[in-house]
């Protein structure tokens, strides 16, 4: 895999949390991620990564707590 495809799936990957109704949002963010520097698309990767760690922590507990544990 070479740097381009990496981006490409970086970027993809940023832009997965949008949904179809989101269009226009999701194209000005890939236009603003294609801009970025290589530093700062990994900064931005690993502020998505943190995001999606927190929403996931917040589920599990949400479940916990409906089970009662």
């Amino acid at each position: 895999m070479n740097m381009n495809d990496e981006r490409r799936n970086t970027i993809d990957l940023l832009l997965s949390h949008y949904t179809e109704d989101e269009e226009a949002e999701r194209e000005q963010a890939r236009a603003e991620y294609e801009n970025m520097t290589d530093e700062e698309l990994m900064y931005e990767l690993g502020t998505f990564q943190h995001e999606a760690e927190k929403e996931w922590q917040a589920e599990k507990m949400e479940i916990l707590e409906e089970r009662g544990e």
